[in-house]
């Protein structure tokens, strides 16, 4: 039993992450964060959201929350509508 017991212990030692290897799946991690931000950020422009605006922020959080582009073209209608009304008011 107390063999079983120590083979446990060896097999469970053998089963963490070097620092290196720790290293190395942090920075696969952040890239394909960066890459699922980049690809976030392209959704939502062409949805003309512009990066600072609420429409921006509201197109981004709905990707987040949603983990795709679902409800974005109401988002996109209503967006476009209030651009619009923005821009006959400042005309006026």
């Amino acid at each position: 039993m107390l063999k079983l017991c120590i083979a446990f212990v060896l097999i469970l030692a053998g089963c963490g992450l070097t620092p290196e290897q720790q290293a190395k799946q942090a920075a696969q991690k952040a890239a394909e964060q960066e890459a699922r931000d980049r690809a976030d950020d392209a959704k939502c422009r062409q949805f003309g959201a512009q990066p600072g605006s609420q429409f921006y922020v509201t197109c981004r959080a709905i990707i987040v929350d949603n983990g795709d582009a679902g409800g974005l073209t109401e988002l996109s209608q209503k967006g476009q509508a209030a651009a619009t009304a923005v821009t006959i008011t400042n005309h006026h």
